[in-house]
């Protein structure tokens, strides 16, 4: 039989006892051999997929517990969809170990490394070699001390450049493919810092609609304009739904053809009511603006340029409720209170907050913030830095920044005056938010919102009066992230330091 079947009599006799599953192959095989019926099988799919659990728990590679046969036989019978899963989980780690081995081996075979070390070691010896000529020879004449040392600040020039060609062919930006490439999101917030989260002419065109819209000065005046010009020029038409009557894919994201309909849950806050009213005219009537800004980003996959243009829409409704130059006079008025600048153009905290990020007009700049937006398990979903402060883009940020301590009272804006381990110091703003869900039964979602600037420009805000802004021994001391802070004796580190040390108040064990 096995001879027949192309296979050994020693696999033959592991498929017997369950030991290995029977491939699509082999069943093709037995089928043409054999002329049985295919679904005879199929019907013992518990048994095949005890034999799969069978041989990955016996591959030393696995990552999880020994499960006995008991166990096995438990998973394929009462939860076999358990059990596929651990299955494809398991293959997918298999694969990225494979992958991270595969690639491993390609960077320690590269061509650019082998010789990058070579030249390294090469311009270290030289170094070496004529310090200790220098340290060794006291009496040396000047002329030879001098060239010497000419000899050793032109290696120190050519070691620089290496050691930033390497870290530059280790970043990936001469080497495509050599990194994974990044997520959608990552890939568009490159983008956006790359503008510096200001795009110009989808300010002019943000103008250009509101003045087309001529909005009256009530309250709802903004909205009701929208809402007739997409009935009007788009053929759109605003209906509130109930909350299961509204699901995620209820709104479209696509510019509209005549007689869609925009569909928005009812339990939306009035603001975000607002937000999906605009970004979607934005889609729709600034769509040249918006399609030149993904045009000058290139070629992307689609998902990315759906993001993007997500992004843009956004945007360009954010300008709409928020006029550039009428809402920075507010803000520099208002010094900067978040919720003044709420009531007066009916935003959300979230929107005034980027918005505020936005503002990087040449000759009419505003305050340089940063602007970062976390869930409640601390995942950085959103964020821009103009402020100078780099804001980590994997992992998560220091413990010590308000932004995780606004969970604590939502609602409440927070204020911190914090200083790096570089000495630099920043004014940072927070609070947290509930985002309500769709009806009793829906959870509700929690995020928090903070943005922040340097230390110098904290007087021009609200929020500053009554801290201490010229002595730093009150600063909260904070880093980054756990994994880039020097700071060794900070009891809320969930990794080990730079300096590969726990502080002793967590080495101990639990608190």
């Amino acid at each position: 039989m096995a001879g027949r079947l192309g296979i050994s009599p020693s696999y033959l006799n592991l498929i017997e006892n369950n030991r290995r599953p029977l491939t699509p192959a082999l069943l093709g095989r037995l089928v043409d051999v054999y002329g049985v019926e295919e679904q005879v099988f199929l019907a013992d799919a518990p048994a095949r997929l005890r034999a799969e659990l069978t041989e990955i728990v016996g591959d030393p590679r696995f990552p999880g517990p020994r499960l006995d046969d008991r166990a096995l036989t438990e998973l394929a019978t009462a939860m076999p969809e358990a059990g596929r899963a651990l299955a494809a989980v398991t293959q997918a780690y298999l694969a990225a170990r494979k992958e991270a081995r595969s690639l491993a081996e390609r960077l320690a075979g590269d061509p650019f490394l082998a010789a990058a070390r070579h030249n390294l070691l090469t311009r270290l010896t030289s170094i070496r070699s004529y310090s200790e000529i220098l340290r060794d020879n006291v009496d040396l004449e000047a002329a030879r001390r001098q060239r010497f040392a000419g000899v050793l600040v032109d290696e120190s020039e050519h070691l620089t450049n290496l050691v930033n060609e390497v870290f530059a062919f280790l970043a990936d930006e001469g080497t495509p493919g050599l990194v994974p490439a990044a997520t959608p999101e990552v890939a568009v917030a490159d983008l956006v810092r790359a503008r510096n989260n200001h795009f110009p002419d989808l300010e002019q065109a943000a103008d250009a609609l509101r003045l087309a819209l001529r909005p009256s000065p009530s309250p709802s005046g903004l909205h009701a304009a929208m809402v007739e010009a997409l009935r009007r020029d788009h053929g759109v038409r605003v209906h509130s739904a109930e909350a299961d009557l509204a699901g995620a894919g209820a709104e479209q994201t696509e510019p509209g053809q005549p007689g869609d309909t925009l569909v928005i849950p009812e339990t939306l806050p009035r603001e975000s009511h607002v937000f999906r009213v605009a970004r979607h005219l934005a889609l729709l009537a600034c769509r040249p603006a918006i399609e030149a800004r993904l045009a000058e980003a290139g070629a992307m996959p689609p998902e990315k340029a759906e993001l993007y243009r997500q992004y843009l829409g956004g945007y360009v409704a954010g300008a709409l409720i928020m006029p550039y130059e009428p809402f920075r006079r507010a803000a520099s008025a208002t010094r900067h209170d978040l919720e003044r600048l709420q009531h007066r153009f009916d935003a959300s905290f979230e929107q005034v907050c980027h918005r505020l990020a936005t503002l990087q007009r040449p000759g009419a700049v505003g305050v340089p913030f940063h602007f970062v937006r976390i869930d409640i398990a601390g995942n950085v979903r959103k964020s821009f830095s103009a402020s100078g402060l780099h804001i980590p883009r994997y992992g998560g940020l220091c413990p010590r920044w308000n932004v995780h301590l606004a969970f604590l009272n939502p609602g409440c804006i927070d204020t911190q005056i914090v200083q790096l381990p570089d000495g630099s110091r920043y004014a940072f703003v927070a609070q947290a938010l509930i985002k309500p869900g769709n009806g009793g039964r829906e959870p509700r979602s929690h995020i928090a919102v903070a943005i922040g600037c340097d230390i110098s420009f904290a007087p021009r805000l609200i929020y500053a009066d009554g801290l201490v802004l010229d002595d730093a021994a009150h600063d909260v001391p904070v880093g980054l992230s756990c994994g880039q802070c020097p700071r060794h004796d900070c009891a809320q580190r969930a990794e080990l330091s730079l300096g590969g040390t726990w502080p002793m108040t967590t080495a101990a064990g639990p608190q």
